[in-house]
Parts: C-alpha cells; structure tokens; sequence
C-alpha cells in the first residue's frame, strides 16, 4: 500500500461513468446474499425475518413500504425507487427510497457480525455502489494496492483497534439545529441516495448501536452547509478514539495531502505556459462504501429517527485515506 501519497477529492458518477455504476457483479460470493440489479445478476432470495420487525419500525404510513408480512423469503427485482415510506416527524419527511436495499444491509450486517471478521475476509457479500469494480478489478491486474479492489467490492472497515461501547442516542450541536431545513435536506437526499439507511424508531441490528451528534458548517461561496458527523465525541470514548492516527488495518500509514510548494514545483518542471487544472469533484465520500458490519456505530438520531450511514462519512478519521486509495487506483486505471 502506498504510504505517502497525494489525494484527489473523489469521483462522481456524472463526472466519470465509464468506471461508476450500480452493480452487485456476477462473481460467486461466499453467501447466497446479493443485491440484483435486473441488469443480468439473478435475483437471489433474500430471507425475511419471521417477525417482520424492519417493516414495523419504519415510522411509516405509506403503504407502498412493506410491512413485513413474515414469509420465508423474498425474491427481489429491479428496485422501485418511487415507492417511498415517509416519516412525519416534526415536519421532516424521513423517506426510505427503497426498503428492499434496507432490508438486505441489515442483513448483510448481521452475517457479517456473525462471522467475526471484516466483510472482505469473511462473508464477501457484495455492497451495491456506484462503482463497476468488475471493470476497476480487470484494469488494475497490475496495480500494487490489491485491498483497494477488494474494499470497493465488500465495503471499507473503518479502521478500529478496539472496541467501543455507545447505546445512548445524543444530543446534535447547535450548528444543525439552528439549521434544520438543511438538516432535513441532507437527510432527505442521502436516504435517497442510498447513503445513509434510516428512519427507524428502534435499533434495527442486532448489535448494540453508536450514535454521534451532527454538526454543520459554512461551505465556501454558497448558502449551502456542510454536515459533518462529530466521531470524536465524546473525547476519549468516540468511534475515531479507536481509529489509529498512522496505521490502517495493522499496517502503518503516512497521510499527505498536496501543498502549494508541489504545485509550484510541477510549474517548474513544466515550464512558463504550462496548464494546470483543478477539478473538485462532488459527494467524493459518499460514493465509497463501509463494511456494513460496522454500520450500527454510525448511528446519529433527526427528528425522532434513527439513522445509519454506510457510506464514508464527513468526520470519521480513516474517510480521507479510504478516498485517497479510491482515488489513487481510478487515477492509475486512467493513466
């Protein structure tokens, strides 16, 4: 694995669809548990639990979003992101785009758990993103940091050395709740977006759940606010105080980001009329998934609700070198 490199804030799939989109792929997994697609996967049966508990804590009363009638099991097809179950609470809509997809990271979750170790050694299920890794997995034969494939097909560990203990939800900073249209836009979108998994009114693993508070701050040259999740709350008992600062999984790491000094060096190299450009891409993190048997420890709670995110989120201390190593191996496949 690299140890010193530069980053590059992520890649959007609008911005580079050759190497982006939804597929569960067509590889064997260890575990007959798989998203499809209708893009040619078979659409696998993904078992219900007999108790229908994830249909009745969704704070629903839209009858498009099942209630979980028990059956043994489900055959999935092409998801319908129109069928929508919306949560009133406080006068936010907490919508839940498609609850197959719930349906199948919770279980994916507690497989994962079970298995005791991370989604990549153990299980290998397949998290759906926004990334076609077979054709990533093919380009980069060759390219020395083998693992990164591996993370975007099963999810990227968050990192921990140790084990945390939470439970308690807690109470979101003042930088969101003077905000909460924004708030509820946030929420709303990456819901939507697959990102974040929610609203629930009760804890929908197994595993007792983490919850963190949620802040806000200015983004530059816009009326639009950052939200980040707060991982290091509390101090001394947060998710990121069982994050190593220099190693990663075991192994040591060295994080740099690009400095001014560089650019003026490849200026240099290059010569007086060179080109240089800069390409800020959007929802860098958001597009690269976690080992979703560490979702429930990032919980955090708006408007009553119960919200996971298995995505990489703002705020968690190995997000940067997970977006890094993503970036780094896209720009190798286009080099």
């Amino acid at each position: 694995m690299p140890q010193s490199v530069g980053v590059v804030e992520g890649v959007s799939s609008d911005a580079s669809r050759s190497i982006t989109d939804s597929t569960c792929g067509n590889t064997p997994v260890s575990h007959e548990l798989c998203y499809p697609t209708g893009r040619g996967n078979q659409a696998i049966g993904l078992e219900k639990r007999e108790s229908g508990k994830l249909g009745k804590i969704f704070n629903s009363t839209d009858s498009g979003m099942k209630s979980g009638t028990p059956s043994s099991s489900v055959s999935i097809g092409v998801p319908n992101t129109n069928q929508v179950g919306c949560a009133t609470s406080g006068g936010t809509s907490a919508r839940l785009a498609d609850p197959e997809f719930v349906q199948f990271i919770v279980q994916a979750h507690e497989l994962i758990k079970a298995s005791g170790v991370p989604n990549y050694k153990g299980c290998k299920i397949r998290i759906p993103s926004k990334f076609q890794v077979g054709y990533l997995e093919n380009q980069l034969s060759d390219y020395e940091d083998k693992e990164v494939v591996e993370f975007l097909k099963f999810g990227f560990p968050i990192g921990r050395d140790r084990q945390v203990v939470g439970g308690i939800p807690v109470p979101n900073h003042r930088s969101v709740l003077d905000y909460p249209d924004h708030m509820d836009t946030y929420v709303d979108t990456e819901v939507s977006d697959k990102a974040i998994i929610g609203g629930f009114s009760e804890n929908p693993f197994s595993s007792p759940p983490f919850f963190s508070p949620i802040g806000s701050t200015e983004k530059a040259n816009s009326e639009d606010r950052r939200i980040i999740m707060d991982l290091s709350f509390p101090r001394g008992r947060s998710i990121n105080d069982s994050i190593p600062k220099d190693s990663y999984l075991g192994q040591n790491i060295i994080l740099t980001f690009p400095r001014i000094d560089e650019l003026v060096e490849l200026v240099r190299l290059k010569g007086q009329g060179c080109l240089l450009f800069k390409k800020d891409l959007r929802r860098a993190y958001r597009q690269i998934r976690i080992d979703v048997g560490e979702a429930n420890l990032l919980g955090f709670t708006w408007r009553g609700n119960m919200f996971f995110d298995i995505s990489l989120p703002m705020g968690l201390r190995s997000s940067a070198l997970c977006c890094q190593r993503t970036t780094l191996c896209i720009q190798e496949n286009g080099s």
